[in-house]
C-alpha cells in the first residue's frame, strides 16, 4: 500500500464528512503516516544487520482524541453521539496487517445513562463527577472491527465483535468473562468505517456525500483495495463447494 493513497483517503474523510463531524485536525494523523513509513523502510533496510523485524507503518487515532461525529437526535429525544478510534498498520501488501477499529455510541439521555433499578450508585457518582471529561455521557454500545492473527484466539480473520474491551470512563456494561462471538465481517479501514457510520446515523447527509466526485472516487478505490480479494475468496469457496466459515477462520 502506498502512503499517498492512505493520506488521500484521510483528507477525503476530513473534507467530505466535515458537515457531520465535530472539529478534528487530521493533519497530525496524515503526518504520522509519512513518519511511520520512513521508519519502517529504514528498519527494513537494517533488518539483516539488527535482526529485528520492522514495526508496521500506518496511523493511530487514540481513544481520548477520537474522530467524533456530531450529536444525533433520535425519536423520544434520545441524543446519541458516535465516535471512532483505531490503529491500522501496513507492511508491503495492500491489506493492513493490523486492523483495530473501535466504534462507540454514547448517550446522555437520563433514562439510559443511569438505570436506577439496575445500576450501582457508584456508576451515578462516576458519571456526574466534575472531574469526568465525559460528564453526563455513557457508552451504550460499542463495536470492535478487528483482524485476527497468529497468537490470538482462533476465529474469523476479519471479524466484528459487539463490546470489546471498554475503557473504564466509558461506563459501558459488558461481562468481561463472556467469550463474545467473533462474527465474520469484511476488511475495514477508516474510510469504510466512516461510510458505515454515515449511512446508518446520518442517512440524508450520506445521500448527498456519496454524490461528491472525490468521495465516490475514494469509495471505489477502497472497495478495490480492501474488498475485492476478500469477496473473490468468498465466492471461490462457495463455487468450489468449500465450507466458507472454515476458509475465513484463523486457527492457532
Amino acid at each position: 500500500m502506498n502512503p499517498e493513497h492512505i493520506k488521500t483517503s484521510l483528507r477525503v474523510i476530513s473534507k467530505t464528512y466535515r458537515d457531520i463531524l465535530e472539529s478534528f485536525d487530521m493533519t497530525p494523523i496524515i503526518t504520522n503516516v509519512d513518519v511511520s513509513k520512513k521508519a519502517y523502510d529504514q528498519a527494513k533496510r537494517n533488518q539483516t544487520r539488527t535482526g529485528q523485524a520492522p514495526e508496521p507503518w500506518g496511523y493511530t487515532i487514540y481513544h481520548d482524541q477520537p474522530l467524533r461525529f456530531r450529536p444525533i437526535a433520535v425519536p423520544n429525544s434520545i441524543e446519541l453521539q458516535v465516535d471512532v478510534y483505531c490503529d491500522i498498520r501496513w507492511e508491503d501488501d495492500i491489506q493492513p496487517v493490523r486492523q483495530d477499529i473501535k466504534v462507540r455510541i454514547w448517550s446522555r439521555h437520563k433514562d439510559i445513562v443511569f438505570r436506577e433499578s439496575m445500576d450501582a450508585k457508584k456508576i451515578y457518582h462516576q458519571m456526574y463527577d466534575d472531574a469526568n471529561t465525559y460528564k453526563n455521557w455513557r457508552v451504550v454500545s460499542r463495536f470492535h472491527l478487528d483482524r485476527a492473527n497468529l497468537g490470538q484466539k482462533s476465529g474469523p480473520e476479519y471479524h466484528l465483535q459487539i463490546g470489546g474491551i471498554p475503557k473504564e470512563y466509558e461506563l459501558c456494561w459488558h461481562p468481561e468473562k463472556v467469550n463474545v462471538p467473533r462474527l465474520t465481517f469484511k476488511p475495514m479501514e477508516l474510510f469504510l468505517t466512516c461510510q458505515m457510520i454515515a449511512a446508518n446515523f446520518f442517512h440524508q447527509e450520506y445521500l448527498t456525500i456519496r454524490e461528491k466526485p472525490e468521495w465516490n472516487r475514494q469509495a471505489l478505490l477502497c472497495q478495490k483495495w480492501f474488498l475485492l480479494d476478500y469477496y473473490r475468496g468468498c465466492f471461490d469457496a462457495v463455487r468450489n463447494n468449500e465450507v466458507l466459515l472454515d476458509k475465513l477462520w484463523v486457527v492457532n
